[in-house]
């Protein structure tokens, strides 16, 4: 008889090899052995039961020549067809959502214009209708049912003590988002799990793409400035669950001739509102043409979109605006790279111009991270499917479920 002791273990054993997979792709059964350092007879039994339950796959040999002592050793990955994770990103004005694998592979995707920022108590049922309605369109696409899915992470947009800090009424959406949570637990029968964004898309970076530092700095831009920090691939949250929030550093000494009274934050600079006002200042047809032309000089009129129109056309004025910017964020990438001694960065930008600001901020960095070996990439997660975010979490809590012992890995439906 199995008790409750070697049960766990053989739990604890079949998840380390599912998080290994999960990192290194494909791997033998000898490698397993050997990076677990565990018996090969112990991993035979441990994936023999994996694949006979369609968690695990053989996919071919080690490529190379026969040895002597034996076959060619099989290679093993994770089914991505077992079952699936299903992310939600939710932003000021968009909700994104897709069908992920165990992976982290996008295989279907869809998504729907919401304004958050009028989201109310009576709205809230519209906003769960629409959100269910998506669910069942990407599931009835691919053929599956509810039980095909592990979890459902949600990463969601604004932190509370961003506006408790700055004296500001929390918005509605802050409010009701355990409200969001609990209709869409009645609705949909898959459990699920909230997140920050900007966290939610640091577990996904760190679980579903393989790196050389297993600590680093996740930043997304766009509309405001947000960070996690990553260390030995867990998530850091501190004592108050705030560690990592870079857009509450405050920039104020960057602008010497501000009016303002109160002081500026990093998130600040980045929003639409700020920009407005310094492009007030000298808001002209012949300093900034193209941006201009593009609002028809209705500047409280102005996007984003439009701003990221006038870059890509090489506005000057706006790009020298944008330098300034990047330089500001830049200065603070480098403390907080300094403190905590980190290798790599990665950033995230929502925008469609990521590309553009990235080389921008690579610039203001190229000098101290050449001297300090320091790295700054993309994100591995494209700008378009911020979804995947949530789908770390479901990565993240479907794993610790599994390790529950009240549920069974070999039987989840």
């Amino acid at each position: 008889m199995i008790t409750n002791s070697k049960k766990r273990v053989k739990r604890e054993n079949q998840l380390r090899i599912i998080k290994l997979l999960q990192c290194k792709k494909k791997m033998s059964r000898k490698q397993i052995a050997s990076m677990l350092q565990l018996t090969p007879a112990s991993i035979t039994q441990l994936t023999s039961d994996m694949i006979e339950a369609g968690i695990l796959q053989e996919v071919g040999t080690i490529e190379g020549r026969k040895t002597t002592s034996g076959p060619r050793e099989i290679l093993l990955n994770i089914n991505e067809n077992y079952k699936y994770l299903l992310g939600i990103d939710i932003e000021i004005d968009n909700v994104s959502l897709g069908l992920v694998t165990l992976a982290g592979r996008s295989i279907i995707k869809r998504s729907f214009k919401f304004n958050l920022k009028s989201l109310s108590q009576d709205s809230l049922p519209t906003l769960v209708k629409k959100v269910k309605s998506r669910i069942l369109q990407v599931l009835n696409k691919k053929q599956l049912e509810f039980r095909d899915v592990l979890y459902c992470g949600i990463g969601m947009v604004g932190r509370e003590y961003y506006y408790q800090s700055r004296g500001l009424a929390i918005p509605p959406m802050l409010h009701l988002k355990n409200e969001l949570i609990k209709l869409l637990s009645k609705e949909i029968a898959i459990p699920m799990y909230l997140e920050n964004n900007v966290r939610a898309l640091a577990i996904a970076e760190s679980n579903f793409h393989q790196h050389e530092a297993t600590s680093f700095l996740f930043i997304k831009v766009g509309p405001g400035i947000g960070s996690a920090i990553v260390l030995d691939n867990q998530l850091y949250y501190g004592e108050r669950g705030r560690a990592g929030e870079i857009g509450s550093s405050i920039v104020t000494s960057f602008y010497p001739n501000s009016n303002q009274k109160e002081d500026i934050f990093l998130e600040d600079i980045i929003s639409l509102d700020f920009i407005k006002v310094e492009l007030s200042q000298k808001w002209t047809k012949q300093q900034y043409p193209l941006l201009y032309a593009k609002t028809a000089g209705k500047l409280d009129e102005m996007t984003i979109n439009d701003v990221y129109y006038a870059l890509a056309n090489k506005e000057a004025n706006l790009i020298a605006l944008y330098q300034t910017k990047m330089h500001i964020l830049a200065s603070r990438i480098i403390d907080y790279t300094d403190l905590l001694d980190l290798k790599m960065v990665y950033l995230f930008f929502s925008g469609t111009k990521s590309k553009f600001l990235f080389n921008l901020l690579n610039k203001e960095l190229e000098t101290s991270f050449k001297r300090t070996n320091r790295e700054i990439r993309l994100s591995n997660i494209d700008n378009n499917q911020a979804f995947i975010g949530g789908a770390g979490v479901a990565y993240i809590k479907s794993i610790e479920m599994l390790a529950n012992l009240d549920i069974d890995l070999i039987d989840l439906s």
